[in-house]
């Protein structure tokens, strides 16, 4: 990884090489020094720069003339004119390249990290319980009878299937719901005596309405919630 000191410095190096490309050029590659300055910096107008200079040599590029006072104001507009342009331009251009190289190293730093993440057999298996609670539900969906013979959401029975840690709220006991995420057992004891006076809830948000479950509680646990109709 690139160090402290060098990502401050060296965008503003590569700023005075791109100014140094007209004049060590004699003004034959100006273009270049502003095509690239245009691209690092998403410009427009530099871009068209870049164009007009280029159109300028290319009269002379394609008739093979080398000599007269043409090729003199030629040479005049991509070298002198064109390294004061850039002389102007390279102060905006070296924070273009400075934000460029921070994005970069951050870019670098965030892919190490994940990669560290990805390792962490601990993340590892939080995943998978998210993987395992996604193919629950979409087999509930497809298949409610073979949902219910593996017991989905129902960590109360005997089961061998793994459901990622899905609660069916509509039929297991207060003791489950009470060892779910900012649950208490009297909050538990809520849900379950609301549920018993609605006959089941159809929604995690009727938790909040009718058993008084607070907001930050629910979200908490809303993606290990189930509410089949059976």
């Amino acid at each position: 990884m690139l160090s402290e000191s060098f990502r401050r410095w060296w965008p503003q190096a590569q700023s005075w090489l791109v100014v140094a490309v007209p004049p060590a050029t004699v003004g034959l590659a100006t273009f270049v020094a502003f095509g690239y300055a245009a691209v690092r910096m998403r410009s427009r107008l530099l871009g068209l720069a870049a164009v007009g200079y280029l159109a300028s040599l290319l009269p002379f590029a394609l008739s093979g003339v080398s000599e007269g006072p043409l090729i003199g104001q030629a040479v005049v507009i991509n070298f002198m004119i064109g390294t004061v342009h850039m002389l102007l331009v390279r102060p905006r251009l070296a924070r273009a390249l400075v934000s460029s190289s921070a994005a970069a190293h951050h870019r670098v730093r965030q892919e190490a990290a994940q990669r560290a993440l990805r390792a962490d057999p601990v993340y590892r298996e939080a995943l998978l319980r998210h993987e395992r609670r996604d193919q629950a539900r979409d087999l509930l969906a497809r298949d409610p009878e073979l949902a219910a013979e593996l017991q989905i959401g129902r960590p109360d029975l005997p089961r061998m299937f793994d459901d990622g840690g899905l609660v069916d709220v509509n039929r297991v006991p207060a003791s489950v719901i009470a060892e779910l995420p900012g649950f208490t057992a009297e909050l538990a004891q809520r849900v379950v005596s609301a549920r018993g006076l609605r006959g089941g809830f159809l929604t995690a948000e009727d938790l909040v309405v009718f058993a008084g479950v607070p907001v930050d509680v629910l979200e908490l646990c809303r993606d290990r919630l189930l509410f089949p109709l059976r």
